[in-house]
């Protein structure tokens, strides 16, 4: 075991189970490693709500080969209770009023914001999120969806 793991399970208090769990999942790795590169080439090295909300839209061969995920990701923050985690105390009614839309009302625009926003707030969520590195496993098919965003965004 290095001096790292030891702290993070000392830090952490967790056994080493749960930290062999933890780091297993390299997905969140996976998401800063890419955010990094993400963040530098999508939108000159700043993110932040005003850079997503001017972003130009995607072309729509680019929505297209990521339509499932903004579906998916729509759909789940019908849910009031998964949107309020998501955005944590920085709600924007830009991407609220997104959401009380239909879905197929949505123009190419409104799509780019919105896949970008969400990818921006779990971002923001791993890095400054109160809910901790244990719940990122919670959020293992999210992060992932997000990590393919990230591929798909940056390799067109």
């Amino acid at each position: 075991m290095t001096e790292l793991e030891a702290f993070i399970i000392k830090y952490l208090d967790i056994d080493k189970s749960k930290y062999k769990d933890l780091k297993k999942n390299t997905f969140v790795y996976d998401f800063l490693f890419l955010w990094s590169l993400f963040e530098q080439n999508v939108f000159k090295g700043f993110c932040k709500i005003q850079t997503i909300i001017e972003k130009k839209e995607l072309n729509e061969k680019v929505l297209e080969n990521i339509e499932e995920d903004i579906k998916y990701f729509f759909n789940r923050y019908q849910n009031k209770k998964y949107y309020k985690n998501l955005v944590w105390n920085n709600s924007n009614q830009y991407f609220e009023n997104i959401l009380n839309k239909n879905y197929e009302n949505l123009s190419h625009t409104e799509k780019t914001h919105f896949i970008l926003f969400v990818v921006f707030r779990f971002r923001n969520n791993i890095f400054h999120g109160n809910k901790g590195i244990q719940s990122w496993l919670k959020y293992n098919e999210q992060i992932e969806k997000c990590v393919k965003i990230m591929i798909r965004l940056l390799d067109n």
